[in-house]
């Protein structure tokens, strides 16, 4: 089963929820609770019954408004986590970097990433994901790049 949660006060902000089989769902003052044929229950806590909770997010495939093949120098992160995060950042140019990002305590961090040369393309994909169940949060992602227009007339 397929669960999708949509923030309404927050443009674009749904979670996807997969292998619950619940029949409905509630937020009740501030407790998310499911219903199914033998009960209700609170959906909280930091594990799955013993089992780290397995999160990530991919923001779309953009090109950044222009056909130029680009060379990101930096990627900048606001967040929170009380873990590691792992950021994966691929274009077409073929090539595919990850970069862990640790934190603690939820308390708000900005990091900057030096993003290697070797990797450039003109589409670019991003992939942010936890280690262990480490909860997180992403307040802004942003990147400094190099427009490079070799190759086109």
């Amino acid at each position: 089963m397929l669960t999708l949660d949509a923030n309404l006060k927050i443009d674009s902000a749904t979670s996807q929820y997969t292998n619950f089989d619940f029949n409905s769902f509630v937020n009740f003052n501030g407790v998310q609770l499911g219903a199914k044929a033998d009960g209700i229950f609170e959906l909280g806590g930091d594990d799955d019954n013993g089992t780290n909770i397995d999160a990530y997010f991919e923001p779309f495939l953009t090109d950044l408004g222009t056909i130029h093949q680009k060379r990101m120098r930096y990627l900048y992160l606001e967040m929170k986590t009380d873990g590691d995060i792992i950021v994966t950042i691929s274009s077409d140019g073929g090539t595919a970097q990850e970069f862990t990002v640790s934190g603690k305590d939820l308390l708000p961090q900005k990091h900057r990433i030096p993003i290697p040369r070797t990797l450039r393309g003109t589409y670019w994909l991003y992939q942010v994901k936890n280690v262990n169940g480490a909860d997180f949060s992403i307040n802004s992602m942003s990147g400094i790049f190099i427009f490079r227009n070799h190759g086109l007339s």
